[in-house]
């Protein structure tokens, strides 16, 4: 994927709002537009790092390819003095981990809105290819305000022929804590083990714990190979409707979990008998979506919420 060169850095750092081991995420100032963005860098000790630098492009062109509301909009990717970059923008919120820790469990109809808003971005994925290998808390961000849910960081995101060339090293890939069995000793990642890691997450959000604990990595990786799940009920009351989409999703063997994440969203929606998160956006709103995605215009969170609003009012016709 080429990447365009700044003649003149175009993206001011302010402040550090995560980092990780490949790249950092900024607050940063966009002096073209004037709007405050999220400026994603590889670390400068990685820039000799071939391989370092080839994942960091293939995770610029796999977020660049998702076109999705609780997918992080990507407006720009390049170079710069600094090194390769990508922009994305900034979500004013915070991290699902932060939440819980925060606030302990959460309640089940919240915990079924997020889990529905991620599993509509990953069949957004799932539908070009695309497994994002590392859903947990801290990738899933929460808008202040809005409530808005937003699915971040494909840094180990495989898409098409990238599977086998980024596991050809046999090692596990995400998080031990929400790691399907079959990954944590090397089996190839499917859209089945991303519905795994959402079911664990989902556990985490109802109940405020992992659904598997141990002392070391091992443990974990060993108590999720046994299958051994403590029932989300048996911790917090929730409807034993509910309970059985969380456990479904985090069943031992792939092929008794949910053969897709639409498939997870249908199940849910009838387990909560939900109505208003289970909607199909409405054509304004999709139109008003595509807008905001295209990269010669950034619309500021506030005005782009007061606009879906309006979107909403004057042309609710549903899109099936």
């Amino acid at each position: 994927m080429a990447l365009a060169i700044e003649p003149r850095d175009r993206y001011l750092n302010d402040e550090l709002i995560a980092a990780g081991g490949m790249a950092g995420v900024w607050r940063a100032y966009d002096r073209r537009t004037g709007c405050a963005v999220a400026v994603k860098r590889l670390h400068p000790h990685l820039a000799a790092d071939p391989q370092a630098v080839e994942r960091f492009r293939r995770e610029i062109a796999v977020a660049t390819s998702m076109d999705h509301p609780a997918i992080a909009a990507v407006h720009d990717s390049g170079e710069d003095s600094r090194g390769l970059f990508m922009v994305m923008e900034l979500i004013d919120g915070e991290t699902l981990r932060e939440r819980i820790e925060r606030q302990g469990p959460l309640p089940w109809t919240e915990a079924q809105r997020i889990a529905i808003a991620v599993a509509g971005a990953l069949a957004h994925a799932h539908e070009r290819r695309v497994l994002h290998r590392d859903i947990k808390p801290g990738n899933i961000l929460l808008e202040n305000g809005t409530g808005r849910v937003v699915l971040v960081d494909f840094g180990i995101a495989a898409s098409g022929d990238f599977v086998d060339r980024l596991t050809q090293d046999g090692g596990a890939v995400g998080t031990i804590d929400y790691l399907a069995p079959e990954r944590a000793f090397g089996s190839p990642g499917t859209t089945a083990t991303d519905i795994y890691a959402l079911g664990a997450v989902f556990y985490e959000m109802v109940t405020g714990v992992k659904p598997y604990r141990g002392a070391t990595a091992l443990e974990v990786a060993l108590a999720h190979q046994a299958g051994m799940l403590r029932p989300p009920g048996d911790v917090v009351a929730i409807p034993p409707s509910v309970e059985a989409v969380i456990v479904r999703a985090m069943a031992r063997a792939p092929a008794d979990r949910f053969a897709s994440a639409d498939d997870f969203v249908a199940a849910l929606c009838d387990a909560a008998a939900t109505t208003q998160e289970c909607a199909s956006p409405t054509v304004a709103q999709r139109a008003l979506r595509w807008w905001h995605r295209q990269r010669r215009v950034i619309i500021p969170e506030p005005a782009y919420g007061a606009l879906a609003f309006l979107a909403t009012y004057f042309m609710a016709t549903p899109v099936f």
